[in-house]
């Protein structure tokens, strides 16, 4: 679960530093999710994550927490990974 907190806090980062207000998160881990949007008590592990999470999103005008199937993030793992093989100027 932090792997997928990483990759939420590392895309809303990169979303923010573009300028980008409206931003769409998928994630295939319904657990990142729901500790995104419920929050979790200063004990749990993952608070710092989640915190950092909401200091972010909460500077954006929108923030669309999604779930999708572990296929279709399958799909954009793919773009992501073939992404870091083109270099775009």
């Amino acid at each position: 679960m932090h792997a997928e907190l990483w990759g939420i806090l590392h895309g809303l980062n990169l979303a923010s530093s573009r300028g980008d207000e409206l931003i769409s998160v998928e994630s295939d881990s319904m657990v990142a999710l729901k500790l995104v949007k419920e929050g979790c008590n200063k004990e749990h592990p993952a608070h710092q994550l989640v915190h950092a999470i909401h200091r972010i999103a909460e500077t954006r005008s929108c923030v669309l927490w999604n779930h999708c199937f572990h296929e279709a993030n399958q799909v954009a793992d793919a773009l992501a990974k073939h992404s870091l093989d083109i270099n775009v100027d």
